[in-house]
This record gives structure tokens, C-alpha cells and sequence, in this order.
């Protein structure tokens, strides 16, 4: 069950036939609303749902993910949070049950899955997706068809600003990211950075937002380029910082496996300053990837194997009994968002799909083994609970906690958890 490194690009499945994919997209565009088409006098699925919910039998979550990502550990955690639940009586005497599609990465996949799903009326709720281009695309459909949408993974602030009432973020935000990024500049004594960054909307949102940041803290951006997955020369960029710019450290904001390669470039060119990242780059293959080059590597994550708090070990134990291997931040956020939706059901008494949007706002704050969990009024993160991690020896260490039980960790003003020293 290791993760394993994407490569660029993802592998595909066989694709349809282009007639039948654009067809499909416009009946989408052309159907009001999003609302999925039903037979002849048969009631909508909104209708459908809210018929099961109140009835019996099992509850079915959805899960539409990209499972060649490295990130796919999602579903472990996923799945063991279902089974956890079911092996405890269920939630209001129902099972629960995970139907899995893959979206690859695709808008059309993505909507494909969604009408499949929001015409299934025993369907109250689905995490979905990784990508913000993907999510934001598809929520209208499970919106107005009176499904429950819990994102695990999707950053983009435009996912939580559309006004919908049951769409919900389980992880940070872009603006959360960067904002905790720049809080590190700023303490590590960073005065001047260049940026690199993934040329994707993804990419430029983060990095805008980390500029601004930086700004208010008293952090000169001195140089920023984007690169492309395939055909940007890197090593040019590179020579130009080293003998050009004089800065005292790196922010990449990329993806694996191509992130690790970038590292390598930028020590084997000369560049020796410390580098930090995003969460795009938190995943288990950087330093096996990357080698020696990433020794010191710091980014921002939901969860770290060695954090001290006891339910996060508990997690880590009863991972590593049913997977052999220890979980990663994407397995512990996809455990926390079923529980989560879990306890939302049973403070209603309802698996309604309206109710349990509504008690998730009303609740207060929830504690999982990633951090603290209460939304606003959009469906954000109040208080969105990361921590930082660094590359040492080559293996990810939780930062500050060496041997160290009687760290605490702190929630600063803006709304992160900060670390607790070196």
C-alpha cells in the first residue's frame, strides 16, 4: 500500500469517443441549474434522496479521486474511518458504504461521475476532488441536486465563494497556505526569496497570495518564474538566480514527482539557499526522489506521523496495523472528513442531506487527528490546523519535535497552527 510517485502526465484510461464526450457536456450546459435528467414522471433525485435518507438501509458516500495520484492514500483513510464507524453499530443504526470513481484529473471525468452519483438516491454525501478546477466545476450538480459535497482536497478559494449551502473544504485553502509560508519567511529571517512556481491557475493563486503576505511582513520577493511540466529549462532560471540575485532562500510551489527533479537541478547548479514548498510537494516520495538534495526541505501539512498529540498517534498505530505502512497527510484528512461527517449525522439525528450541512456550521469545533474542524458561513475552515515539517536524514520530521514531548503547538491570529521552535 506505498505510495507510489505520478508521473507527468497521468496515465489515462481509454477515452471516450470525442461525439459522445461533447455530447454529454452539452446536455450538461444545456440542462437548468445541473439538475440531473429523470424518467418521465419520476421524482428527482433531490426528492429521491431526502426520501432515503429519512427511510432505512445503508448510507453511500462517494469518493471521486484521482487513484494514480500519489495523494490516492486518501481512500485508505477513507475506508478505514468506514469501517471503524460500521464496526461500531454505524451512524443511526446504518451502515455506511463507499462507491469509488476515479476522475483522473479531468473536468469531463468529473462530471461524468457526478451525474452518476447525484442519480443515485441512496448517495447522501462525496468527497471529491483534488483539484480546485475540477471541484468548482462540478459542485453545481451535487448543490442542486441536494447532495452533500465535502472537499478533502481542493484549495482554490473559488470552491467555497459560489453561495452554495452544502459545500464544504476539509483542508486548508490556497490563502491559508501562503499565509502560513509567509509566517515561516518571516521567523526563519528570510528577507529576500525568489519564487518558482507551477504555471497552473493553482500555482499563480498561491503564489499571489503569498506575495501579498510576504509584503505586509516585510518580505521582498527579489525574482518569480513559473515553469511548465514539460519543456521549461529549468537549469536556465537557475544559473540566472545564482549569479544574478543575491536572496536567502527558495519558495517552490510544484508538484511530484517533477519537484523533486527541480530540487536536484537547483543543488547541482549551485544554488545552496533553504528551500520551502508548498503542500504539493508533501508527500512520502520527495526525499527517497530527491535524494540528498532535499535535506532541509520544509512545507506545511495537515498531519506528520511524529506529531505529539495522542490522537494522532492512535491513528498512526491502527494505520499501520491494517496498511503495514504509516499514513501520510492525504490518508489522515480522508479519515477525518468521514468521521467528521459521522458525528454531523449523529448531533442531527438525521442523515439528511440539508441537516447535516447545517448542523456542520452550527456544531462546535470538532477535533480529528489532523486538528480542530469548524466552517463559516461559505463552507471554509475556520481555524485550519497545519503544522510545518522538514526533510531530516532523509525522512520527514515533524519541525521542532526532536524528542521533544513537551512541545505544544500555538494558533497564531491568522488562523494556523505555528510551529514550536527548532
Amino acid at each position: 500500500m506505498d505510495d507510489r510517485p505520478d508521473s507527468s502526465p497521468l496515465p489515462q484510461r481509454e477515452p471516450l469517443p470525442r461525439r459522445r464526450a461533447l455530447g454529454r457536456l452539452l446536455l450538461a450546459a444545456l440542462t437548468p441549474a445541473g439538475l440531473a435528467l429523470t424518467g418521465c414522471g419520476q421524482p428527482e433525485p433531490k426528492e429521491q434522496r431526502l426520501r432515503h435518507a429519512r427511510g432505512q438501509g445503508d448510507l453511500l458516500i462517494g469518493l471521486a479521486w484521482p487513484m494514480l495520484h500519489p495523494k490516492r492514500t486518501l481512500r485508505n483513510g477513507v475506508e478505514l474511518a468506514i469501517d471503524e464507524i460500521n464496526a461500531a453499530g454505524g451512524v443511526l443504526g446504518r451502515r455506511l458504504r463507499l462507491k469509488v470513481a476515479d476522475d483522473e484529473r479531468s473536468v469531463e471525468r468529473g462530471m461524468m461521475i457526478a451525474e452518476q452519483f447525484v442519480n443515485n438516491p441512496a448517495m447522501v454525501a462525496v468527497l471529491a476532488h483534488l483539484d480546485t478546477y475540477v471541484a468548482s466545476q462540478v459542485a453545481p450538480t451535487y448543490m442542486f441536486n441536494g447532495m452533500l459535497m465535502l472537499s478533502p482536497g481542493a484549495m482554490g478559494l473559488d470552491l467555497t465563494r459560489k453561495g452554495f449551502d452544502n459545500v464544504f473544504r476539509t483542508y486548508p485553502s490556497e490563502e491559508v497556505v501562503a499565509t502560513m509560508l509567509a509566517n515561516h519567511a518571516t521567523e526563519s529571517r528570510y528577507g529576500r526569496v525568489v519564487v518558482y512556481y507551477s504555471n497552473d491557475s493553482s500555482g499563480h493563486d498561491l503564489v499571489q497570495v503569498f506575495e501579498q503576505q510576504a509584503r505586509e511582513r516585510g518580505v521582498t520577493v527579489v525574482d518569480r518564474r513559473s515553469y511548465n511540466a514539460m519543456g521549461s529549462d529549468h537549469r536556465l532560471v537557475f544559473e540566472e538566480w545564482r549569479d544574478m540575485h543575491r536572496f536567502d532562500a527558495i519558495f517552490l510551489a510544484g508538484t511530484l514527482p517533477i519537484g523533486a527533479e527541480i530540487i536536484r537541478l537547483m543543488r547541482q547548479v549551485g544554488l545552496q539557499q533553504p528551500i520551502f514548498g508548498n503542500t504539493g510537494l508533501d508527500g512520502n516520495e520527495l526525499p527517497s526522489l530527491g535524494g540528498d538534495a532535499t535535506e532541509g526541505v520544509v512545507v506545511p501539512t495537515v498531519f506528520q506521523v511524529d506529531m505529539p498529540m495522542p490522537a494522532a498517534q492512535d491513528f498512526v498505530r491502527t494505520y499501520h496495523k491494517r496498511y503495514r505502512v504509516r499514513p501520510g497527510a492525504s490518508a489522515a484528512i480522508g479519515y477525518d472528513t468521514v468521521q467528521l461527517l459521522a458525528a454531523a449525522m449523529r448531533q442531527t439525528r438525521s442523515a439528511e442531506p440539508p441537516r447535516i450541512a447545517a448542523a456542520l456550521r452550527d456544531m462546535k469545533p470538532w477535533a480529528g487527528v489532523t486538528g480542530s474542524f469548524d466552517f463559516d458561513e461559505h463552507g471554509e475552515l475556520k481555524t485550519a490546523a497545519m503544522v510545518l515539517k522538514v526533510v531530516r536524514q532523509g525522512a520527514w520530521t515533524f519541525l521542532g519535535t526532536i524528542d521533544d514531548s513537551r512541545c505544544k503547538l500555538h494558533r497564531s491570529s491568522d488562523g494556523v497552527i505555528k510551529r514550536c521552535g527548532y
